[in-house]
């Protein structure tokens, strides 16, 4: 995706038709259930996600997102976490983290789509014999997914914008 395809769209939350309205306890359950949704399939879709991040989501306040964070059991990741040196070339100019490669909860490489379509890849530590043969069939099926089309970020990183050329 370039930046003249890029789009956005709103969300808009609606009530499913049918469903009771002002029954005590709803409200509750159903911002239980959104956030171990989101939680479940946002988060690694799109994650890893920060406190900050799902307050701007949500609307919520820090102590009202601190506190649905602890009862959904969600955990703590570091994302600089194993990238020491390199933390400044995995981010963008916002602060946005580019495209990383996780293994056990933590960065342990970057990568990116070369013009002619082909991923470029690097990783920042040895993550031993398990990852590596992980890191290439998730490269492969990566490529098989994507089936020729190109894809370049709105907001590149150092890093990035490297492995690209």
């Amino acid at each position: 995706m370039t930046a003249e395809a890029e789009s956005w769209s709103g969300v808009f939350l609606r009530r499913p038709a049918g469903e009771p309205r002002g029954v005590p306890g709803d409200a509750e359950r159903n911002v239980k259930a959104s956030l171990d949704r989101l939680l479940d399939t946002g988060a690694p879709a799109f994650g890893p996600v920060t406190v900050e991040d799902l307050m701007w989501w949500t609307g919520w306040t820090l102590t009202d997102t601190r506190t649905t964070l602890a009862a959904t059991g969600a955990r703590a990741v570091e994302l600089d976490e194993g990238t020491g040196p390199h933390t400044k070339a995995l981010f963008d100019r916002n602060g946005n983290i580019g495209p990383t490669i996780w293994w056990n909860g933590r960065v342990i490489g970057t990568w990116a789509q070369h013009a002619d379509g082909h991923i470029n890849h690097h990783l920042l530590t040895d993550p031993g014999s398990q990852a590596r043969p992980a890191v290439e069939t998730e490269i492969h099926r990566t490529l098989a997914f994507l089936d020729g089309t190109r894809v370049t970020p709105c907001h590149r990183t150092p890093s990035e914008r490297s492995l690209a050329t």
